[in-house]
């Protein structure tokens, strides 16, 4: 006959296997949401792309509806003439943007950039990019709002570089101005991709359990979202947002932290970088002025100065690293000089 303590061992056991069976089933159908979770955030983002390409085009007519006689009538044509017909009224082939003339004007335009010219030339003050969504109707979500701006961006940055104006400047003012618009627009691909990534990593901590939290980040379960710190990169500074793990008593876990290779400070590595491989050139203040002139304003002298001295805590160790270790008498030295570099007046020149 089994005693009470053995059958509350034989049941605990069980329940323990149970469990682990449960969470390994949580964790498969984690990772399923998570795939799902991605394919309908790249089929939204796809919907919005062509919402945007249509937009100014009509309707888009499906295959089951009935066609009209233009319809008809467009069917029959040649599809050379069929897309000079439908100049501005098919997407397939055609430029969104003609081509800018002094005679054109907004209504050459497909709608949704009319109604961006339109705003802006009843507008006093400039306008930012999140206050021109407010007003077109557009959604002010900030990763939103971004994307937008480097879509207005890198258009700005075609009109400047194929304008009248630019057709008659000097191939290095052309070049200055790509250069300085061009690393502007790199930064704002660069916080574009951070942002994504935070989006991502907000959906996949979300979508994890408790149990899996604190597996995570050692013993954490409390999430929160939208924590903010700034990371001066080579491109200028750029917004990191991640989420956090909390837990009583504990210190705060980034996740993003570790999977970005984030430093302590604020400083990138690739500014790091820059900043010792000049600093072995010259001065502080060269160093301040070559970063400044490649990077922008994202570093100061106090900084530049403790980027350095950081960096090279190791010399000392290396070069006594390199100190040879002494030898008897029996082992040769041998040195070699080949007298380059040495000045020589020219009369005792051999």
């Amino acid at each position: 006959m089994v005693s009470w303590l053995e059958e509350l061992d034989r049941r605990e056991a069980a329940a323990r296997v149970r469990i682990t069976e449960l969470r390994g089933q949580i964790a498969e159908v984690t990772g399923q949401l998570a795939e799902q979770e991605a394919v309908v955030s790249r089929l939204e983002i796809t919907r919005e792309t062509m919402t945007e390409i249509l937009s100014g085009y009509g309707p888009v007519t499906g295959q089951d509806e009935e066609m009209g006689p233009e319809d008809e009538a467009g069917a029959s044509e040649e599809p050379a003439a069929r897309a000079d017909r439908f100049e501005g009224g098919s997407p397939v082939g055609v430029r969104l943007v003609p081509l800018w003339t002094d005679q054109l004007g907004v209504e050459a335009l497909p709608d949704a950039y009319a109604d961006i010219v339109e705003v802006l030339a009843d507008t006093v003050h400039p306008m930012r990019a999140h206050q021109l969504c407010s007003v077109l109707g557009l959604s002010t979500d900030k990763s939103k709002v971004e994307g937008y701006r480097l879509k207005l961006f890198f258009t700005q940055l075609i009109c400047d570089l194929s304008g009248p104006a630019a057709l008659a400047l000097p191939h290095q003012d052309v070049e200055e101005t790509a250069a300085a618009r061009g690393r502007e627009l790199a930064r704002l691909l660069l916080q574009a991709h951070l942002d994504l990534r935070a989006r991502h990593e907000e959906a996949e901590l979300t979508a994890l359990d408790p149990y899996a939290r604190a597996a995570l980040a050692g013993g954490r379960t409390r999430l929160e979202r939208g924590h903010h710190s700034e990371l001066a990169t080579s491109v200028a500074t750029v917004r990191v947002t991640r989420c956090v793990l909390r837990s009583p008593g504990q210190a705060n876990c980034y996740p993003a932290d570790t999977a970005l290779g984030l430093p302590h400070e604020r400083h990138s590595l690739g500014v790091r970088k820059l900043t010792v491989l000049e600093a072995v050139r010259g001065s502080y203040d060269t160093v301040m002025e070559a970063i400044t002139r490649c990077c922008g304003k994202v570093v100061g002298e106090r900084q530049v100065e403790h980027l350095v001295q950081a960096e090279a805590v190791d010399v000392a160790a290396f070069h006594a690293a390199r100190i040879p270790t002494p030898q008897s008498a029996d082992v040769l030295l041998v040195l070699s000089a080949d007298g380059k570099g040495i000045i020589m007046r020219p009369g005792h020149l051999r």
